[in-house]
């Protein structure tokens, strides 16, 4: 296998990722620098990635090489609905609209895309280690249905 003699791919996560890493957490972290920001849309019943288990990741400090601009939690969504449900450009294309333009180098220069007028520019902060916030979409939702009301899932079945 040719990736198995690359020198490239020396970081594993039985190694350290960098010998000056920020103390024990950062010395074993996935994501070495320099790391791009980092903007997520977890599926909570995906029965394949445990994306809350990444996102408590993040949230301890356990990779403090990279920041998180966005995060957000969709119970309702199974692995692929991201892309593939039918509510998936209002869930989560619109952020990733809004993501991209936040993220944009050089943005002084470009016309304002329809739908970003209001969205400022990312600072390089992120939210940091134990910072960060988790948008969950099931909460609005919930709020919503009404009584006695059903919502219905990406899937097109009543939940």
């Amino acid at each position: 296998d040719r990736r198995a003699n690359n020198p490239e791919r020396e970081k594993h996560a039985s190694r350290p990722a960098e010998e000056g890493a920020e103390g024990e957490r950062g010395r074993w972290a996935w994501y070495a620098p320099p790391f791009p920001p980092l903007a997520l849309w977890v599926a909570g019943s995906d029965d394949l990635v445990d994306g809350r288990r990444l996102l408590r990741r993040f949230q301890r400090g356990r990779e403090p090489h990279v920041a998180v601009v966005h995060s957000k939690l969709i119970p309702e969504y199974e692995h692929l609905d991201v892309i593939w449900a039918v509510d998936a450009i209002e869930k989560v294309g619109r952020e990733v609209r809004d993501v991209l333009w936040m993220t944009a180098a050089g943005r002084e220069g470009c016309t304002i895309p329809i739908g970003c007028e209001g969205v400022g520019a990312w600072e390089g902060k992120g939210r940091g280690a134990g910072e960060e916030e988790v948008e969950v979409e099931g909460e609005r939702e919930a709020e919503g249905k009404g009584e006695g009301g059903t919502a219905e899932a990406p899937n097109g079945h009543a939940s």
